[in-house]
Order: C-alpha cells, then sequence, then structure tokens
C-alpha cells in the first residue's frame, strides 16, 4: 500500500504543478517563465478523481 499511496501522491503533485501556469521560487516552468498574480495567496486542492480547484488562503 506504500508505494501505491507514494505513486498517488506523485501524480497529485505532479498535476497540480502543470496546473499552475507560472514560476514562483523553485517552481520553475520554462513555458511559463514568469509569476502570475492569479496566483498569488491561492491554493490547488486536487482530490484524487476529482478535477483541481484554486481556492484563496
Amino acid at each position: 500500500y506504500q508505494d501505491h499511496n507514494a505513486c498517488q501522491l506523485a501524480i497529485l503533485l505532479l498535476e497540480g504543478a502543470l496546473l499552475r501556469t507560472e514560476s514562483r521560487g523553485t517552481h520553475f516552468r520554462a513555458d511559463y517563465p514568469h509569476k502570475d498574480e492569479l496566483f498569488l495567496g491561492k491554493h490547488i486542492i486536487h482530490r484524487w478523481g476529482r478535477e483541481a480547484t484554486l481556492y484563496d488562503e
């Protein structure tokens, strides 16, 4: 179960990173090299089997 859970977590983290269309701190994307203020103070909530949602702090 531990390996399965680690793989699920890795998938969710990668999908969240791809959803964030900006670069900020250590999260750099060559296709989006600048900050996007849309994501300032926001959290991406992604649950397994559901669409990701962007929430305010």
